[in-house]
This record gives C-alpha cells, sequence and structure tokens, in this order.
C-alpha cells in the first residue's frame, strides 16, 4: 500500500518523527540519571568482585609473555593452580617443556640462602640462561645468583644478571637479545 502525501503534510510528519526521536533519549536518560544515584555500597561491593584483581587469580595459563632465545626458541612464566612455572618452547621443532628442573632449583638455592624456596614459588619473575644451557641467572634480593641446575648448586654473584639494567616483567627484548625496550624513571 502506497501513501501519497503532499509536501506540506510530509514535512509535518517529519519535523514530528524527529521531536518524537530526540525527546526519548532525554526521558531514558533522566531515568537512567535516578537508577545512578541509587547506587549503594553493597552494589559496589558486588561489582568489585568482579575486578581483575580479583578474577586473575581464579585464572591460569592465560599469559605468554615470551622471552626470545637463540635459535628462535623462547621461555616464558605460566601462572598454574599451584604457583608458577617456567617454560621452555622450541616452536621449530614443536617442543614445549619445563624450562629447567624447578624442583633442584629450589632446593639448590636454599641450601645456599638463609630461606626455604619451594619449586612452584621460585623468588623470581624473569632470568637468562647462561651459554651452558643449564646455569640460570637472575636477581634476587639486589644480588646476582647463578645457580647450576644439574649440578644443583647457587651462588651469589657480584654484579646484576643482565648487566646494568635489572631486567622485569616489562621489558620487551627482541628475538636476538641484543636490544630491549623499557621504562626508566617512569
Amino acid at each position: 500500500m502506497f501513501f501519497c502525501l503532499n509536501g506540506t503534510v510530509a514535512r509535518l510528519l517529519l519535523i514530528a518523527l524527529i521531536s518524537v526521536g530526540t525527546t526519548f533519549p532525554v526521558v531514558a536518560q533522566d531515568s537512567l540519571s535516578a537508577r545512578v544515584e541509587a547506587l549503594t555500597a553493597e552494589d559496589y561491593a558486588q561489582a568489585e568482585q568482579f575486578m581483575s584483581y580479583n578474577t586473575a587469580p581464579l585464572v591460569s595459563g592465560a599469559t605468554v609473555r615470551p622471552t626470545w632465545l637463540e635459535n628462535d626458541r623462547f621461555w616464558y612464566r605460566n601462572i598454574t593452580n599451584e604457583g608458577a612455572e617456567f617454560v621452555l618452547v622450541d616452536p621449530l621443532e614443536g617442543r614445549r617443556q619445563l624450562a629447567f628442573d624447578h624442583a633442584r632449583l629450589a632446593e639448590a638455592l636454599s641450601a645456599a640462602t638463609t630461606s626455604t624456596y619451594r619449586a612452584e614459588a621460585l623468588p623470581f619473575e624473569v632470568f637468562d640462561f647462561a651459554s651452558d644451557g643449564q646455569t640460570v641467572v637472575f636477581d634476587l634480593d639486589d644480588q646476582a645468583w647463578r645457580c647450576d641446575v644439574g649440578a644443583a648448586e647457587c651462588v651469589t654473584g657480584t654484579q646484576g644478571a643482565a648487566g646494568s639494567h635489572e631486567p622485569s616483567r616489562n621489558d620487551a627484548i627482541s628475538p636476538d637479545g641484543s636490544l630491549a625496550a623499557y621504562l626508566h624513571d617512569h
């Protein structure tokens, strides 16, 4: 069915539709404002349950931030239900395995210090492999540590594991390891 309207009626109808359409959002906005003012402390407490600092511990294995090594391999720190683990990946070979024996390293580090460490709660988030591939180098309590995982022995050194810049999870290391982008003094 077609309706044929003359120019005046069509203009009046268009004006009426526009004024109804522009009035509705104002009415909806007023009712939204009334609801926002009615929020209570309980509403905020309920919403806070869904903030990332409350939900992140409920999610494991969600983040992979690769630290690239030679031969196109990389490692990353994986959060599990039990704690954290360091995983070594060789994408060319299709291999994924623990980067080192976490229990042996925890045992060796506990023997070398006055603290007790567990395999799933090692006291560092970043590390470097020494050239032999069996020695893990990391910073702990403002000291560099070298742990030979094969020999289950840890010793402290005099300079930081990564030279003048202490590594952090916010560093972005180039695949060949020669460059790093990081924040310094904000």
